[in-house]
This record gives C-alpha cells, structure tokens and sequence, in this order.
C-alpha cells in the first residue's frame, strides 16, 4: 500500500471573449490524494481523491490488473467543501489501512507460511538424505580427526572444542551460556527468542570443522552457504542460519560467531593480541652450544619462534592502536605501523611447521621480514619529532623504550632462529663433503666468523659469538669511525686501544658494533669540531681501554673534544633531543648531547655509516638512548663523565651472555 498527495497551481490568461467567466479561471488550487494496494501479484485497487477551488471533490476508484485499467469517477460536489473534502480522504485511508494490516498482511504471512510447509514437505525427504550423508562423513572423519585432535593439544596448537550451525539463537541449549551470550551480543536476541523448540534449529559440526583444520588455521571463503561443506546440512530450510565455534588456541578459549554466508579465519588477529608473550632466556638460546645441530634442534627452535613471535608483533600493533589518533595517522608513525602489521600477517600465515622443508621457507621469510623492519626506528624517531607537540614526552619516552626493547627482543629471537638454521644447513653440507672438500670449502665461512673472536673452535651458537674479542670489535668500528670522519671533514683523529686487550666475552656482535660505533662517532666528531673552534694544530687521539671484570667487560672511550655542558648533559639521553639543536653552535659536543650521529654530516654519509650496524638512524637523536637501552638489555650500563672545556669519558660495562645472564628473559 501507498499514498500520494500532490498539488498545483494552475493560471489561465485573460480571454475578452470570456470575460464573464475569467474571475472563476484566474487560478486553481488542486490536491490529489491516490491509495492504493496490492490484491495479489498481478492486481491493485486503489482509491483518489481530487480536490480542487474550482474543479470540487471528485472521487475515482480504479482497479489495474495485468495491462488492464478501470476507473469510476465519481463527482461529489462541483465545490469546494471542507467537511465533505475531509470525510472523502480520512474514511477511505482508514478502511485502507486496516484492510491492509488486518486482512492483506495476515493473509499474505498465511500464504508464505502455507507456500513454505508445502516446501518442507517437499524438501524433508531430501533433507533427511542430507542429514544422513553428513552423519555418514562425521562417521569417516572422527578418528582421523581425534589424533589430529589429540596432536594439537599436545602441541598447544588450534583445538575445535564446539561447533553448531543453523538457527543459532533458537538452538542453543539453555546451559550453553557463553554461547547464549555471544548470540545475544552479535544478534541482539532476547532470552525469550533463545529458547530451544522441540524442533531441531542446529546441528553439532564440532568433528566436520576440526577436519578442515590445517597447520593450526581454518580458513573458509565467502563463497555461498555453509550447509554445502563435508560434514554440515541444513537444519532449518529457509531460515537464516550462523556458524558457531568455540576453540582453544595457545591454552586459551576464544568465541566467534558468523553468518552463514560471512567467511571465516581462526585463530582471529585479537585472539593472538590475547595471547601472554613467553619469555626466553639466554640459557635457552645458549643451550645448543655443546652439541651438533640436529633436525629435532632446529624443529624446537622455530616452533618456538614461530609461536613466539607473531604474539610479541602483535602487541606490538595494538600499542600503535592506543597512541592519540593525530599521532597515528602521522605518515611516519603508519609507516612503521603498516610494517609491523604486514609482518604479523606473514609470520602468522605458516601453518604449524614439522618437517626441514617448511622450516627454511619460515626462516627465509623470517630473514626478509627483519630486512624489511630495519630502518623502523628512524622513521618513527622522524614521525615523533613531527608530532611532539601532541604528545607529553614522558609518553612518548615511554612508548619509544618499550617499542625498542620489543625490537630488540624481536631480532634476538629472529635472528638466533635464522643463524641457527643457517649453521645447521652449513654442517649437514659439510658432513656430505669429503674430508679434503670439507677443509678447503669450509675455511672461508669460518674465516668470516673466527676474526671476531678465538680460532681453533666453533665459538658460535646462532647470533651469539661465545669467544668475542672487543678489542677487536672496537678496532675494526674505529677504523670504520675514523674513515667516515675523514670522508666528511677531511681529517680525523687517530686512536689506540690498551688495557686487557686478550679479554674475550659472549656477547652478540651486531649489539656491540652498534653500541660502540655510536659512542665512537661522537667521540671522534667532538674532537675535529673542538680542534677547529679553538684552533689547535693538531688532534689528541681517542683513547680505548678494555678492563676485564667478573663476568663483564669494561669499555672506556676517552676523548679531546671539550665536554659537554653541565645544562645538556640532562639532556643527552633524551629521544630527539639533539635534532632540536643547532648543529653549528659552539659547542658542538654538547649540543648533540653526544647522541647524535654525527647530525653535522650529510644525511648520506650516516646513512652509509649506519648500513649493517642495526639500521640508520639519520641522524634524530636516538644514538645515545638507544645505546644505553642495547647496554642495559643484558644487565650491562651506559656512563658518561663529562670534564667541560676539555672532554669526556664513556664508561660501557658490558656483562658476558654466557654464564652471568644465562637467566635473562627477553
């Protein structure tokens, strides 16, 4: 049923010939009332009503079927009249509306209603056959799918623990309240409307949706109705149906609900985000370094990896999600953002990894994935100097530590996995090799390794170098230091190293590389620009003293470059304080706080300064911090004692992984 009122105006010109009756043809006020509504499909009765100053009340019923029209006008009164105009519209919508709502409406539910039990009827044997052919394939399914079961758990991996599908909120059993609640919330049904009928609404699909589990995910496309899927039939024909599932991942329950049509991937990225990181200690990471590398070694290995790390990239997405919203849409801060949300999609897309072949496809993707999130730190450091006006500095302090310390934890984790695998692919090759072939094609690789540390033994356990020689590290980032000082100023200083030259540590290289070259890049900088600002002929060289302590090492690194002033030196362990400086001042020392790298070169030559040393960093004050969030992760500090108008010290106190923080946890 429908109603329509329209109306016009309608002027007629001035005509001599009909002067007496142009005062009655000046003008027209009409208003047309039409109602109608629908007998059946094919035919419509309705009802208008013409009112108009000139042209009176005329009624016309008309009855449309098919192609088909007829109408009975009928004239009331030539005139105008209110009262007849009102009787003449208000009876016939009234009569309207309750043939509509007490007659056309009921009849039409009855029809359906009639048209849909004779399609039961003609559907039940069917649905019968339906049901027995999925009871048949539960049947074939169930013990295959019981130690598929039985497997996962042991494995802590993705468990169905429920399953219904069909009219969800009319066939949950009263004592399902988690499932009586989740309906509740996702259909906004009333307890009354949930009540069970002694007709069946849903069937239990727990077995037929366990079997489509594959590698700890069950994905199902968009692509029709579930009732087609081996195991599943439609319990209520014509009613709109939903799919239940109650799951257990990683130890923990988890819900989700979807329409029958909706597609579906568990375990859900929130369900992951739920998940508590397991911490790992050194002793863990160390506890391969007195035996050859086996297939069970490596298979431990990345199933802790890979369970590990898409929870850990996980948090670290929805601590972004917390950030105010003006921050977050910074172009920076979603950069890294995106990164880190892209890597959780990745790592978590392997199924659950059991054989050699996956593994390498996991760690090579492992291996790009943390290619690709290298420079993360300067494009946020780039994004919060951007925003610092929106966000208190003790946030973002905060939120800088804690994504830092989680990249940290990132890359040991990765990065241990990925040197491990590499190690036992190298020595599978060399136990295939010929003792003369072994000697000649192996020499090389170790090479590269041994000239960090002592020969004469395999000192590495994945990342971590066993027998680290830091007077060596700092030899060669001297030499890298001092070249790049020289490529931007044209000079450089010179240096020497003393102290406990032969002390070795187990440490990993790539943290002691940064860590130094960070503390040697300022060193060496402060003094060519305190040199030039007082005109001393010639550089005093940097000073390095190596100390051996009881499970630690000691690094000094003494400089001539005229300290830093007692006001900066609040400072200098401040995120993106030194990019807030002028780099041309006088006291250049101070005014990068010693944190900065090298902010006086281009942004090219810290670029290349910064390549394979943990990322660049371009120079945004994060040199300092960083350095002493990398010293402290393993228990180690980061000192600076500062003499103004003549230079500084940094004291870096390094603890050995092996044996003194065997029970870190990262």
């Amino acid at each position: 049923m429908y109603f329509s009122v329209s109306g016009g105006l309608l002027v007629v010109g001035h005509n001599p010939q009909a002067a007496s009756i142009a005062p009655l043809l000046l003008g027209d006020i009409s208003v047309n009332i039409d109602m109608a509504g629908e007998v059946n499909r094919h035919t419509k009765l309705g009802w208008k009503v013409d009112l108009g100053l000139a042209s009176g009340v005329t009624v016309t019923l008309y009855l449309r079927r098919f192609r088909n029209s007829v109408k009975l006008p009928l004239l009331l009164t030539p005139t105008l009249e209110l009262e007849l105009a009102i009787y003449a519209s208000a009876i016939p919508m009234a009569a309207a509306l309750a043939l509509h709502y007490f007659v056309l409406k009921p009849r039409r539910r009855r029809l359906i209603e009639r048209q849909m039990e004779i399609l039961k009827d003609e559907q039940r044997y069917q649905l019968s056959q339906q049901q027995r052919q999925a009871q048949e394939a539960v049947r074939l399914m169930a013990d295959s799918v019981a130690r598929a079961r039985k497997q996962a758990l042991a494995a802590n991996g993705l468990v169905i623990e429920k399953a219904l599908y069909g009219d969800l909120p009319f066939g949950i059993a009263a004592q399902d309240t988690n499932i009586l609640r989740a309906a509740i919330t996702r259909f906004g049904a009333s307890r009354s409307a949930l009540s069970t009928t002694d007709e069946p609404r849903a069937c239990d699909v727990t077995v037929a949706l366990h079997a489509l589990v594959a590698g700890d995910q069950l994905v199902i496309a968009a692509n029709g109705s579930k009732q087609f899927l081996p195991g599943f039939y439609d319990p209520t024909f014509g009613a709109p149906k939903s799919l239940f599932i109650r799951y257990r991942f990683k130890g923990k329950l988890h819900e989700v609900i979807v329409k029958d049509d909706q597609a579906l991937a568990i375990p859900m990225r929130e369900h992951c985000i739920d998940q508590q990181i397991k911490p790992v200690s050194i002793g863990q990471l160390l506890k391969y370094r007195r035996q050859p590398l086996s297939m069970e070694n490596i298979l431990d290995s990345v199933g802790y990896t890979q369970a590990e790390l898409p929870v850990r990239l996980a948090k670290r997405v929805i601590s972004f999600h917390k950030l105010p919203f003006i921050v977050g849409t910074n172009p920076h801060i979603a950069r890294v953002y995106n990164q880190y949300y892209e890597a959780f999609d990745r790592l978590h897309a392997f199924a659950l990894i059991n054989d050699l072949e996956a593994e390498w496809d996991f760690t090579r993707a492992l291996e790009r994935q943390t290619q690709v999130l290298l420079d993360v730190i300067p494009t946020i450091a780039q994004g919060f100097l951007e925003c610092q006006l929106y966000m208190p500095r003790e946030e973002r302090t905060a939120f800088i530590n804690d994504l830092i310390r989680s990249r940290i934890g990132l890359r040991v984790i990765g990065e241990q996995h990925v040197a491990l695998s590499y190690q036992f692919r190298e020595e599978q090759k060399k136990a295939k090799q010929s003792h003369d072939s072994a000697a000649g094609g192996g020499a090389a690789a170790e090479r590269g390794k041994v000239e960090l540390g002592g020969a004469g033994e395999d000192v590495w356990v994945g990342a971590i170098h066993t027998r680290l020689l830091p007077a060596r590290m700092m030899e060669q980032c001297a030499q890298m230091v001092q070249s790049m000082c020289e490529m931007h100023y044209g000079t450089a200083p010179g240096y020497y190293v003393d102290g406990d030259v032969d002390e070795t540590i187990s440490y990993i290289p790539s943290h002691f590389e940064y860590i130094t070259c960070e503390l040697l890049k300022n060193a060496f900088r402060a003094t060519v620009d305190f040199s030039n600002s007082t005109n001393r002929s010639s550089h005093p060289p940097i000073q390095i003293t190596i100390t051996k302590g009881d499970g630690y090492v000691g690094v000094r690194i003494r400089d001539q470059g005229g300290g830093i002033s007692k006001d900066n030196m609040r400072n200098v362990f401040e995120y993106s304080w030194s990019s807030m400086q002028n780099s041309d001042s006088a006291d250049e020392h101070g005014a990068n706080g010693g944190g900065s790298l090298m902010a006086g070169m281009s942004l090219q030559t810290n670029l290349a300064l910064q390549h394979g040393i943990g990322g660049p960093i371009a120079g945004l004050g994060f040199g300092l911090p960083m350095a002493r969030l990398y010293a402290g992760y393993f228990g180690g500090s980061l000192d600076i004692v500062s003499m103004e108008g003549y230079g500084c010290d940094v004291f870096l106190k390094l603890r050995s992984i092996e044996g003194s923080v065997e029970d870190k946890q990262i």
